[in-house]
């Protein structure tokens, strides 16, 4: 087996809370397992809480601070998703982290997603990810448990008011954790004259995720909750109709929580999802009967023979007055008549009780030790050491029945690749192009160091071209390779001028202003992307007009404005766009759907140039929405992101989309409007999966757009204004088109009209079912990428021809 690659490992570890309990248990096993891994731990806000670890496992995570960083390294990052960060000096990004429902926040999804790989803790968060979108390999990395710190043989901590049958209750005071089922089980299965206590460890807020604010974490103001719920839920109740409940608000030491747990006889938790419950695991560990609800992550070491598991009442809607990151999810709903079943058990049945206690234990000792995640992760690290130094476990999707390895090999490919900014699907189009000639053309990064995308990324297979071509250094340590930027970039065009008859193929960007460098010799191919729309530009002119020898368009509107200035249309065609045919399908991946609403209509916002049109739509859903209508409209735009293939906003576009929330936030805009703005990273996995959430697509742009194809090849109608694009989706009546003035805005009355409509799924699935037909006739990027290469075959005997009569 190949040695170990370098292993930083980045999060929360001194402090009390949950991501760092299990940091603690990870880190300490690795480092006893012997695995040699760097620490850099986030900021503890309470400096004495190390204090309080065990002495060995403190002096093991102080060691591994200091532990000096070795490049290459894998980097491992284990909180929160929304935390995980790019790291351009990491050969690998590992996150590691779970979630508590049936679905993830979409920001959630697209920082997975730029990941190389996921670990979470379940089977329940290998199911929930993946459907909520996440296409980054998911591995299961189980949690563990330290049965020589808790067990039976811990001594009570000594606390007031404890008497009986003592059942403990650890959690934070949230919705999710279920304490209104727990309150309202106890008033109904105990009385004040039963011999029982309830035990409550808890807090009232958390304040950043981490430490809790002295005045809300007192125990007053948790019994003042308390007495609150049982007047309103429990038919006017009091403390004092009910059966004795102590509160404990306050931190305690790490190494104190076996002693917590020892002066208990039995350990509940009615809650209604979780990401993996350190609690229950812990209680187990100590010998105590663990009453939980039958659903989510804990399913996974919690049985029948070892718990008492609460019967689950079906999935609700997921509602946490404190967040928003539950939105349009789902949770358990507990019993709480079953809860009374399983309390009274315990109390009426104490040597019963005590047996499944004693089950729980075994399991503990015998199937979660940490040393079995550790041993997980070993076999992990291993398995990275193979894929990054191999390159990219993605096996190409393509092969073509034709040879274009000789035209390939003179084939030079100047584009900006694995940068933020781009939607066009170039990356897309240059691997089905690597596919079909054997990885022979030259793909040179233009203008910036480009990042490299996840290996779980099909596009991955482009970076060892652009290693090889672009004349980046590779550097073997350690077996994982770490690749770092030329000192200098060449100037565009410097391969033409190496390789005469060569054909070299320049992708614009739209953020570029200098014309594009025409090489020396061999054919010239211009791709104009977004850069030319209605109008070309003035720096352009002299390119498109007399030096290319090919100019290739998106759409329409881009060839009618270079014709316009005198290209020759022989010399002009228009490159569709392609899809990806296991992504880009009805049946892909989506995110979780808003429950309360038969329709979801899509406005995705990607340019300077749709806030108009998509403020006038709003102007519109403003007049024609109405209360009783079961429609949410949702307005998709991107945030700024670094990560590759990510769709980077402009300046005026991130402030409109700020301000949209807020005004949105304010009520500024009709209340009651049936519509949200979606702020978050876009990127080619997140974007089919909001299309295919959504029941219609409204595209604001009037030119062919990646958009559309993806809507379409999801089976997804589209509403569009009128344009020479637009005219095969109203043929195939897979679009609602929108006339529109001389100004290019939609007709407000059409528009209103088409809204409607589209409410009406007598309507709305003839749409459907034909812009499911259209979407079979779209090319793949495979048949494209072949049309390429044709394409330039036929420039390259060209180019040769002129080649060899100048030389004679």
């Amino acid at each position: 087996m190949s040695a170990l690659p370098n292993c930083v490992w980045c999060g929360p570890v001194f402090e009390p809370t949950g991501y760092a309990d299990e940091g603690r248990g990870l880190l300490f096993a690795l480092e006893q397992a012997g695995v040699p891994v760097a620490l850099r731990a986030t900021a503890a806000l309470d400096p004495d809480f190390r204090l309080g670890l065990p002495s060995a496992m403190r002096e093991a995570l102080e060691q591994q601070q200091r532990r000096a960083i070795r490049a290459p390294y894998v980097l491992v990052q284990h909180y929160l998703a929304d935390g995980f960060a790019d790291a351009e000096n990491a050969a690998y990004l590992v996150g590691r982290t779970m979630f508590e429902t049936d679905s993830l926040p979409p920001h959630w999804v697209s920082r997975c997603n730029t990941l190389d790989e996921l670990w979470v803790p379940s089977t329940f968060n290998e199911e929930t990810f993946r459907r909520a979108g996440v296409r980054t390999p998911i591995f299961v990395v189980p949690g563990g448990i330290d049965t020589e710190l808790f067990t039976p043989a811990a001594t009570p901590l000594s606390l007031e008011g404890l008497q009986g049958t003592v059942f403990l209750a650890v959690f934070e005071w949230r919705a999710r954790k279920g304490w209104d089922v727990l309150l309202r089980a106890w008033a109904e299965a105990f009385s004040p004259l039963d011999n029982v206590t309830l035990l409550l460890r808890t807090h009232a807020k958390r304040v950043h995720g981490a430490h809790r604010s002295g005045a809300d974490q007192s125990p007053m103001t948790v019994r003042r909750e308390i007495e609150r719920f049982l007047a309103d839920a429990c038919d006017g109740r009091s403390f004092h109709d009910v059966a004795p409940i102590v509160v404990l608000a306050e931190d305690l030491p790490a190494d104190a929580m076996p002693s917590l747990y020892a002066c208990a006889n039995a350990f509940v938790a009615p809650t209604r999802g979780e990401g993996w419950g350190r609690p229950f695991m812990e209680a187990m560990a100590t010998g105590l009967p663990v009453i939980a609800t039958r659903w989510s992550a804990h399913l996974d070491y919690m049985t029948d023979d070892n718990s008492l598991l609460i019967a689950n009442m079906g999935l609700v809607d997921a509602h946490d007055p404190d967040t928003r990151a539950y939105d349009g999810h789902r949770w358990a709903s507990p019993s709480a008549v079953d809860l009374v079943k399983h309390l009274r058990f315990v109390h009426d049945c104490p040597d019963e009780a005590r047996a499944i206690g004693a089950r729980a234990r075994h399991d503990m000792e015998t199937h979660w030790p940490w040393s079995r995640a550790a041993a997980a992760i070993t076999e992990r690290l291993h398995a990275i050491d193979r894929i990054v130094r191999h390159g990219s476990t993605a096996r190409p999707v393509h092969s073509s029945d034709g040879d274009h390895r000789e035209t390939s090999e003179r084939l030079c490919v100047e584009a900006s690749v694995f940068e933020a900014g781009s939607l066009t699907g170039v990356e897309t189009l240059l691997v089905a192009m690597a596919d079909a000639c054997g990885n022979k053309m030259r793909v040179y990064p233009r203008a910036r160091t480009p990042r490299r995308p996840a290996y779980s990324v099909p596009a991955a297979r482009l970076w060892p071209l652009l290693e090889r071509y672009a004349g980046r250094a590779g550097d073997i340590e350690g077996g994982l390779r770490s690749v770092a930027p030329r000192a200098e970039a060449a100037p565009t065009g410097a391969w033409a001028t190496e390789h005469a008859r060569s054909v070299t193929m320049t992708w614009l960007d739209r953020s570029d202003e200098a014309p594009p460098v025409a090489p020396s010799d061999g054919a010239w191919i211009v791709c104009t992307g977004d850069r030319v729309r209605g109008s070309v530009p003035a720096a352009l002119t002299a390119s498109l007009l007399t030096a290319a020898d090919e100019v290739w368009v998106p759409h329409h509107a881009a060839y009618e404005a270079c014709t316009r200035i005198g290209v020759d249309q022989s010399r002009l065609w228009i490159m569709p766009f392609g899809v990806i045919t296991d992504r880009h399908t009805p049946d892909a991946a989506r995110f979780q759907r808003p429950r309360d609403v038969d329709t979801v209509l899509l406005l995705p916002v990607f340019e300077d140039a749709d806030i108009a049109s998509a403020e006038l739509l709003l102007r519109v859903w403003q007049r024609v929405a109405q209360a009783t209508d079961s429609v949410r409209l949702q307005l998709l735009v991107p945030q700024e992101s670094r990560a590759p293939n990510a769709f980077q906003p402009s300046q005026r576009l991130s402030q409109w989309g700020a301000s949209l929330q807020a005004r949105f936030r304010s009520g500024r805009l009709a209340p009651g409007l049936t519509a949200e703005v979606l702020v978050t990273n876009v990127c080619e996995d997140t974007l089919p999966a909001y299309v295919c959430t959504a029941d219609v697509i409204i595209a604001p742009g009037a030119t062919n757009s990646s958009v559309w194809h993806i809507a379409l090849a999801c089976g997804r109608p589209l509403i569009v204004p009128a344009s020479a694009d637009a005219e095969p989706l109203r043929e195939a009546g897979g679009a609602w088109v929108i006339p529109t003035s001389t100004a290019g805005a939609m007709d407000t009355l059409c528009l209103a009209t088409v809204l409607r409509e589209t409410l009406d799924p007598r309507v709305r699935l003839p749409r459907v079912d034909a812009a499911r037909a259209y979407a079979g006739a779209l090319p793949s990027w495979a048949t494209i990428a072949d049309e390429v290469l044709q394409r330039c075959a036929r420039l390259r005997a060209t180019a040769r021809s002129r080649f060899e009569e100048a030389a004679r």
